[in-house]
């Protein structure tokens, strides 16, 4: 009957990468929470370079790095 095809979107969160900018707050699940210095290349291969006061400055490809932006 009716096809359903979900599971290909399940896989990859792009909203979780959109939206990411210079000075916000970030939650990474390894380094806790960090500040985002710069936002560097083009989607899929955009990088981060995020400030965690706990583990230092780390660059993260955002496609994996799976950030969570925390409120003000």
């Amino acid at each position: 009957m009716a096809r359903v095809d979900h599971t290909s979107t399940a896989s990859t969160n792009p909203s979780s990468v959109e939206g990411i900018a210079e000075g916000m707050n970030v939650w990474h699940e390894k380094f806790g929470k960090g500040k985002v210095l710069r936002v560097e290349g083009a989607s899929p291969n955009e990088k981060a370079t995020v400030f965690f006061p706990n583990a230092g400055q780390k660059q993260l490809l955002l496609k994996f790095a799976k950030l969570e932006i925390l409120a003000k």
